[in-house]
Order: structure tokens, then C-alpha cells, then sequence
């Protein structure tokens, strides 16, 4: 299997973190599955300048221009001196035979600074930097723990950006999402090929997007997980949706990882972030097919010492 792990590198080419692998429904269990249209893309939505919350990540070098080169991931403030995004915009991985049982190295993925900006765009304009003092993650699985919390050196002021909160005592099994919003800042167009694993990508200029009313494929609620397309799977083309994740429609492109997952019917009157997205599948022609999107509720004990060791720091 060799799975997208979407982040954005060197002026935003697209970087595939891969493994060959596969995992499959138990035998004898039935899927989760609850099914629902994969149709909409954030692939060109709208250009989104209102949500501000959400961030982009940078771990690199700063051009004469103040835009970054090197990894690009989306992130969400959660606190003003608290960023949520994926611990794979971060960290290295220790790939195994199946996908979901690789694991989170120690090391980062550049020893450059990282810096956290609430402009528009990271590789355009005059963005404005934060940088970051520390980074905070629950454990080194890779379908379980792909969620970082990072803690600013200074405090975001209220007056530039508003954070929002995180849906963490919400139980997904039991109070699943029919659709989300997603605010990210992901490329426009990729396309992977099937034989040689490249990707050609049109970055869009790593934008903050927005797009909402995306359908919800799966919650699985048991170990089981649900069975979704993949053509980057070979050679059964499907890929087990573990319960630590759950999966959504067509959304998600490079540079999208970190962003926040919020539940469409309550996003426009207070938004609540309930995932992280993480990953993608392919279709038959290589198009970004399914989202999967890391839950926030099963790190809740994680999330809140590590906010409340933020709210004290200096």
C-alpha cells in the first residue's frame, strides 16, 4: 500500500510518505461502513479569507520576500499560543509491512525552524510569522497518533486571530457527523501514478480554502474498521479504515494535512474542531478519492494537560 501522507514540500511539490502494505476486514466481521456520495473536491474551492483560525505550518528557510520554502502543512489554532495540526507535517516514519502499524520517529523531518503564520498564504505575499518554542504529541502510531499540538513562543493576539475549540467531549461512535467543513490550504490539482508512485500537483499557491457540506463515508465503531477504494493498495485496491480514524469524501490534496475537520451542522454558528485530516486514496486514475481524518476524542486526556500546561506557560 502506498498511502498519501499529504504534505507539501520545497515551494509546495508534493512529498509522498508511502509503504507497501495492506489490511483487510477480519475475516468473518462486517464493515462499519456508512456510506455516503465521495463526489465534492476541495481541489480549487473557494479562496477563503473570513476563518482565520485556520494556519499554515512551515519547517524551513525564510526567503528575502518572508515566504517559506520546505514543508508546508495546514494547522489550526486551538488557544493563542496553541496550534493543532498532523504529527506527520513533523515528524519522520518508521514504515512496517502494513501501512497502520508504522510508527513515528523521534527526528523531525528538517532541522529547520518551525513557524506557525495566520496570513493568507505561506508562499506568497508578505506572510507573518510565529515562531514555535515546542512540539507535543500523545504516542508514535501511525493510524492512531497522527495529531500534534505545538505551543507558540509568543501569543497570538486576539484582535488578529480568534481560536476555536475542540469537540473533545464528544464521542464520534456514538454521535458520528453526516457531513463536515473543512478550511485548509492544500493544492488545487494532483494526480499520483499508479506504477511509478510520482505525483505531479498544481499548488494553487497554498491558499486558505474553504468548503463545506462534505459527505461522511464512514465512523467505524468497532475494530473491524470499514473497507474503502484504494488503487494505491494493489492488489485488492480497498484500504481498512481503522476506528481510530474515519473517512470522508473527496476533500483533501496536498498540503492539507493538519487541517482541522469540523462538523458541518454546527460550523457556521460555532465551529468545533472533531478531526485532523491525515491522509488520502486514490481512485482508478490516480485522483485523491477518500479523506481520513485522525479523531481528537480518543487523545482528549492528551489535549487537555497539554492546553492547560499552555495556558500557564509565559
Amino acid at each position: 500500500m502506498k498511502l498519501s501522507l499529504f504534505v507539501s514540500f520545497i515551494s509546495a511539490a508534493a512529498l509522498s510518505l508511502s509503504v507497501v502494505g495492506c489490511s483487510g476486514t477480519p475475516e468473518g466481521e462486517e464493515s462499519a461502513a456508512e456510506v455516503g456520495s465521495v463526489e465534492s473536491a476541495l481541489a480549487n474551492a473557494p479562496i477563503d479569507t473570513k476563518h482565520k483560525f485556520n494556519v499554515g505550518l512551515c519547517m524551513g528557510d525564510l526567503k528575502a520576500d518572508g515566504t517559506c520554502t520546505g514543508y508546508h502543512c495546514s494547522a489550526t489554532l486551538v488557544a493563542p499560543n496553541v496550534v493543532l495540526t498532523a504529527q506527520h507535517c513533523i515528524y519522520g516514519i518508521e514504515y512496517a509491512e502494513r501501512w497502520c502499524d508504522s510508527r513515528f520517529t523521534n527526528e523531525r523531518l528538517s532541522d529547520s525552524p518551525i513557524r506557525v503564520t495566520t496570513s493568507d498564504s505561506s508562499v506568497s505575499g508578505t506572510p507573518k510569522w510565529y515562531d514555535v518554542a515546542d512540539v507535543h504529541v500523545p504516542a508514535k502510531s501511525l493510524c492512531g497518533d497522527d495529531i500534534a499540538l505545538v505551543t507558540l513562543k509568543t501569543r497570538v493576539p486576539l484582535r488578529e486571530v480568534i481560536p476555536v475549540p475542540m469537540a473533545l467531549g464528544r464521542d464520534i461512535d456514538r454521535n458520528p457527523p453526516r457531513s463536515v467543513a473543512i478550511v485548509g490550504r492544500g493544492g488545487i490539482d494532483s494526480t499520483l501514478d499508479l506504477e511509478t508512485f510520482e505525483f505531479t500537483d498544481d499548488d494553487g499557491g497554498l491558499k486558505r480554502r474553504i468548503l463545506e457540506n462534505v459527505p461522511v463515508v464512514c465512523t467505524p465503531g468497532t475494530a473491524a474498521g470499514c473497507d474503502v477504494e484504494d488503487y494505491s493498495s494493489p492488489p485488492t485496491n480497498t484500504f481498512n479504515v481503522p476506528s481510530s480514524l474515519f473517512a470522508i469524501g473527496r476533500s483533501l490534496e496536498s498540503g492539507d494535512s493538519g487541517t482541522a475537520i469540523f462538523d458541518q451542522r454546527t460550523f457556521r454558528l460555532v465551529p468545533a474542531v472533531i478531526g485532523v485530516a491525515m491522509a488520502t486514496t486514490f481512485d482508478a486514475n490516480g485522483k485523491t478519492k477518500v479523506g481520513l481524518v485522525t479523531r481528537i476524542d480518543t487523545h482528549r486526556d492528551f489535549i487537555a494537560r497539554t492546553m492547560l500546561q499552555a495556558l500557564f506557560a509565559r
